[in-house]
């Protein structure tokens, strides 16, 4: 597994490294460089509801460095043909994230952080200390491993950007909670109590 930023620290203008504490803490999972805008702009929106901290984290498979069955590694190198390799992968995500944060309004620096290699190993990591995770509904191989490892292992409370996005709708205008009594269902309610406190209306939903 590899940990490394790509940028030199001189290049890293409006970008923090580290995280300050105390305050909710929000990591932006970018496998995908089709879906990274999207989830930068529902990351950076999050971010400014409870005035917390934000991370974009690229998480993707290197068949050099994970740990995987020889066809899983192979399945891997296939991919380079038609989305070039690990490396260029990250080129490409970094360059949307480059893109989106000069043009982002919002002052408040941002931290960058690459993981590839072994993507379980990487989210483990990479998103431990997050209160939450945003991550894409879907995308290319690595989009889609990220997603149903933070949905079914990860425990953590994530937010998936909508499938159409609608400009007249802002975030946390409306928050609607599925509910029934369930110790899963109270745990995510709790996680999310700093935006369900930052929401304008909350509807309960609960089907008998």
């Amino acid at each position: 597994m590899t940990l490394y930023d790509s940028v030199p620290s001189s290049e890293n203008a409006g970008i923090e490294e580290e995280a300050a504490g105390g305050v909710p803490k929000i990591a932006v999972v970018l496998p995908d460089p089709i879906t990274a805008r999207a989830c930068l702009d529902l990351g950076d929106a999050a971010t400014l509801a409870v005035g917390g901290t934000l991370a974009a984290v690229h998480i993707g498979a290197d068949p050099t460095s994970m740990l995987a069955s020889a066809e899983e590694i192979d399945i891997q190198f296939l991919r380079e043909r038609y989305e070039g390799t690990a490396k260029e992968r990250v080129a490409q995500v970094r360059s949307v994230f480059d893109e989106w944060l000069s043009n982002r309004r919002e002052s408040s620096p941002v931290c960058w952080r690459d993981c590839s290699g072994d993507i379980d190993q990487c989210l483990d990591s990479e998103t431990r200390d997050a209160d939450l995770v945003v991550v894409p509904r879907t995308g290319n191989m690595d989009a889609r491993d990220v997603v149903h490892g933070l949905l079914f292992r990860s425990h953590k409370l994530c937010l998936l950007p909508p499938y159409r996005q609608q400009r007249d709708v802002s975030f946390l205008d409306h928050v609607a909670i599925g509910w029934k009594p369930d110790d899963r269902i109270e745990r995510a309610v709790r996680a999310a109590s700093p935006w369900l406190k930052a929401a304008r209306q909350i509807t309960v939903i609960c089907v008998d």
